[in-house]
C-alpha cells in the first residue's frame, strides 16, 4: 500500500507541481523555498515508507529525478545563478609596465611579494597572459618560471595557476587530481559536475593540448578504478559534448544509467549523485558555498581545495558564491578564510574575493 502511494504521488501533479514550482521561483528566494520544498518531500516519504532503508531509496529516486529533468538547465552557458566574477578587466591596463614590476619584485635580493599579489589578483587571465608574453620579449625569461624560483609553497601554487586561462586552469586541476598514486575523486566531480557544457567542451580541448594530446575522458578511465563513479563521469563528459539538449529519450536513458549504477556501487555514486542534485535543485552557487565550507571544516585547512575553487571560480561566478556562503553560514566567506589561512597565501585569496 504505502509503494502504490508513493508511485501514485510520482505520477501525479503532486511531483511535477514541485518542479514546475521551482522553475518559477529560480529567480527569487534561492534556498529557502528549496529547503521547504525538499522538507516538504522528505515528510510525504515518511509517511510512505516504512523503515530508513525504504525511505533512503526513496530520496535517492527523488534526487535522480530532479538531476535528469533539470539537466540541461545546469549544463547551460546562461544559467541564471552564472556569471558574476570578482576579477574583471583593469582599466589602463600596461602589460609592459606590469612586466617591469614583476621582474622588479623578484629581481635581486629578496621579493617584493606584495607586489607581485597587486598585479597578478587585479587582472584577467587574459591580461596575466599577455604580461607573461611582454616578460618573456624583455627579459627573454619565463615568467612563470621565474616566479616559481622566488616563491613557496600554496602562495607559488596558487600566483602559478593563475596565469591560465580558465579553461586551463580546470584542465591542469583535472590532470592534478589524478596524478601520483592516488586519485583525487572529489576534486575530479567539483570539475566535471560543477562545469557548464561549453565549460566541458573547453577543458577537454586545453587538456589534451597541455598534456600531449592525451584525452581527459581517457585519462579519467585509467585512473578512476571506483567502477561505478567513472561510468558516472564519462557519461556526463559524453552526454555534454554535443551542442543540443537531451532529448526526452537521453534523459530515460540517464535516468536508468544512474539507478543501475547506485545499485550496485551505492557510496560513491551517490556522491555524484548528490553533487548534479545540489547544482540542479538548489545551483551552482550553494554548490561551490558547500564546497568552499568543507575544504575549511575540521582541524585543519584543505589549502590545495581552497586554492583550486578560488583560481578556478573567480572569473566566472565567486560574486554569486560569496552571497550563497553568507546566507547558508551566516558569516562571510571573506572572514572564513581569513581565519583559516595566512601569510601572503591568505592576502592572495583575499584580493580575488
Amino acid at each position: 500500500m504505502k509503494s502504490l502511494i508513493l508511485t501514485l504521488f510520482f505520477l501525479s501533479s503532486g511531483f511535477a507541481n514541485i518542479f514546475d514550482e521551482v522553475c518559477k521561483k529560480v529567480d527569487e528566494d534561492q534556498y529557502g523555498y528549496r529547503f521547504k520544498n525538499l522538507r516538504k518531500f522528505s515528510r510525504i516519504i515518511a509517511l510512505c515508507c516504512g523503515d530508513r532503508s525504504e525511505r533512503n531509496d526513496c530520496l535517492v529516486q527523488y534526487k535522480r529525478e530532479v538531476v535528469v529533468i533539470f539537466f540541461d538547465e545546469f549544463i547551460k552557458e546562461t544559467q541564471v545563478f552564472y556569471r558574476n566574477a570578482t576579477v574583471r578587466t583593469a582599466d589602463n591596463f600596461d602589460a609592459g609596465r606590469d612586466a617591469r614590476v614583476i621582474h622588479k619584485a623578484i629581481s635581486g635580493w629578496g621579493t617584493n611579494e606584495n607586489a607581485i599579489i597587486n598585479v597578478i589578483t587585479k587582472r584577467t587571465s587574459t591580461q596575466r597572459l599577455r604580461i607573461a608574453g611582454e616578460y618573456r620579449r624583455k627579459y627573454k625569461e619565463w615568467m612563470s618560471a621565474d616566479l616559481n624560483a622566488d616563491l613557496s609553497d600554496h602562495f607559488c601554487q596558487l600566483i602559478l595557476l593563475l596565469i591560465n586561462e580558465p579553461n586551463e586552469i580546470d584542465a591542469r586541476l583535472a590532470h592534478k587530481a589524478m596524478a601520483g598514486s592516488g586519485t583525487n575523486e572529489r576534486s575530479l566531480v567539483d570539475l566535471i559536475v560543477g562545469s557548464t557544457r561549453n565549460q566541458l567542451i573547453a577543458m577537454k580541448a586545453a587538456y589534451s593540448k597541455i598534456y600531449n594530446y592525451q584525452r581527459l575522458q581517457d585519462h579519467l578511465n585509467d585512473e578512476i578504478s571506483i567502477s561505478a563513479l567513472r561510468k558516472g563521469l564519462q557519461h556526463i563528459l559524453l552526454q555534454t559534448s554535443g551542442t543540443t539538449l537531451l532529448s526526452s529519450q537521453d534523459k530515460e536513458a540517464m535516468l536508468k544509467f544512474f539507478s543501475k549504477a547506485s545499485k550496485h556501487d551505492k557510496n560513491h555514486m551517490m556522491e555524484l549523485i548528490n553533487a548534479l542534485f545540489d547544482i540542479a535543485y538548489f545551483g551552482r552557487p550553494y554548490f561551490y558555498a558547500r564546497r568552499f565550507r568543507s575544504v575549511m571544516a575540521g582541524s585543519g585547512t584543505d589549502d590545495c581545495g581552497l586554492l583550486a575553487l578560488v583560481a578556478s571560480r573567480s572569473e566566472r561566478d565567486l560574486g554569486h558564491i560569496k552571497n550563497s556562503y553568507q546566507e547558508l553560514y551566516g558569516h562571510s566567506l571573506y572572514s572564513e578564510i581569513s581565519s583559516e589561512t595566512s601569510g601572503f597565501f591568505r592576502k592572495t585569496l583575499l584580493k580575488l574575493l
